[in-house]
C-alpha cells in the first residue's frame, strides 16, 4: 500500500510540473492571449508543434 502512496505522490508532482510548464508556455513564451484571429491561433499552434509536444 505504501509504494502505491509513492508511486501515486510522484505522479501528482510530475502532473503539477506538467501544468505549470504548460501555462508558461503559452502564456509568456507563445504568448498566446495576444491573438486574436483563430486562423492566427491555429497558424501558430501548427507552426509551434514541436516545442508544445517536448
Amino acid at each position: 500500500m505504501k509504494n502505491f502512496q509513492k508511486i501515486g505522490g510522484f505522479a501528482a508532482l510530475y502532473l503539477a510540473i506538467a501544468y505549470l510548464v504548460g501555462i508558461v508556455l503559452f502564456l509568456f513564451v507563445l504568448d498566446y492571449p495576444s491573438i486574436v484571429e483563430p486562423s492566427q491561433k491555429i497558424d501558430l499552434l501548427v507552426n509551434q508543434q514541436t516545442l508544445i509536444y517536448l
